[in-house]
Order: structure tokens, then sequence, then C-alpha cells
């Protein structure tokens, strides 16, 4: 529903990758020592002002940055991504029992390693959200580069992720507690796993 092409979800080399290599490796022929080289690479260095996916991790962010993060893209929308990312879960998960029971007579090991890896995703998901809430957006800078490296992610931006959170990953995920699918996995243990995750 993010009409994102097919063909964009398979990893590639994309703009960040080759203005990575660029600023590494691109010979700047009139250079003649690593000093006569700064005021290019500076130049390149400060297309990341107006580009937000040139940037890379900024020294001492930590996990502040809600932007830096494993399967989130630069600055994208984390609550719009992670409300599509739930509902690709509740799809998923509705399919578990018919995906995995092919074959008469075999054991339930792999709808029990797929739930366990939906419940993963779920906190995957739910922890794209959270450093929102308290969060520092950073751009790497250096001197001689107007603004400051770190700034508060804005209180609406907060609010809103507060606001997801309360009603996502603090309400029971009922599609992760299926007593159809549960009772052919364990006798007990979701409650426990869920509320870990939350």
């Amino acid at each position: 529903e993010d009409g994102l092409d097919p063909a964009d979800l398979i990893p590639k080399i994309g703009p960040y990758d080759k203005w990575a290599t660029l600023w590494g490796y691109k010979p700047i022929p009139a250079a003649r020592t690593p000093d006569e080289e700064r005021s290019t690479l500076d130049a390149w260095a400060r297309q990341q002002d107006q580009t937000a996916w040139y940037r890379f991790t900024t020294a001492q962010a930590g996990a502040s940055d809600p932007f830096n993060q494993t399967e989130a893209v630069g600055d994208a929308d984390a609550v719009r991504a992670t409300a599509l990312g739930l509902k690709n879960l509740e799809r998923v998960a509705a399919m578990l029992l018919e995906a995995t029971g092919t074959l008469a007579g075999d054991p339930y090991r792999e709808l029990t390693e797929v739930y366990g890896r939906v419940v993963a995703q779920w906190t995957l998901e739910m922890n794209h959200v959270t450093p929102l809430v308290g969060g520092f957006l950073s751009q790497q800078r250096h001197i001689g580069q107007a603004g400051v490296r770190f700034t508060p992610v804005p209180a609406s931006r907060q609010a809103e992720a507060v606001q997801f959170l309360l009603a996502n990953a603090f309400a029971t995920p009922r599609f992760l507690i299926e007593p159809e699918l549960l009772r052919r996995i364990e006798p007990t243990g979701a409650t426990t796993r869920v509320r870990n995750a939350q």
C-alpha cells in the first residue's frame, strides 16, 4: 500500500553508495597533498545538508537518532511505515497454518519457527517508532559548517509516536495470540513472549 515498485525492494547500489564511493575514492587531480583535497571533500560533504539520504551515522549519536536504524530508510515516516508493516504482519500471521502445514505427519517445527520470526518482526517494527520518543536527529558536521549536530525530534512527531505505541505496542496484538495457532506450538508462553516484546 506504500506504492513502492516491488523491484525497489531488492537491495542494490543506490544514491548513497555512489555518493560515499565518490567522496572516498574519486581522484582530485588538482590536489597534490591531502590538505589540498580538503576544500573539495568539504564541498562534497556539504551535499548532505540538502540531501538527507547522503547522511551517515554521526559520531557520538549512539542509538539516539531514529533515522539510523536497521530496515528503516533515512527520513521516512516511521509511524506510517510501521503501520503498513503491522498490516503485513497480520496478513502473514493469518496464513501461517496454511503456509507451514503442507505435509501430513510432519511436526510443527516450521510453524513454531515462522511464528517466532513474526513476533521478532513485530518487535522490530515497534522499535522503528520508539526512538522517536526522546530522540535526536543527527547530521555529521565539522568546524566551519553551520548548524548543530544534534536536534531533538520535533514534539509533534514524538507525540504521534507515543500515541502510535499506546495503540499498537502496549495493546495486545491479537493476531500474535491466536489460539488455533498457538495450541499447535505450545501449551503456554505466548503471553510472556508478547509481554517481553512489549
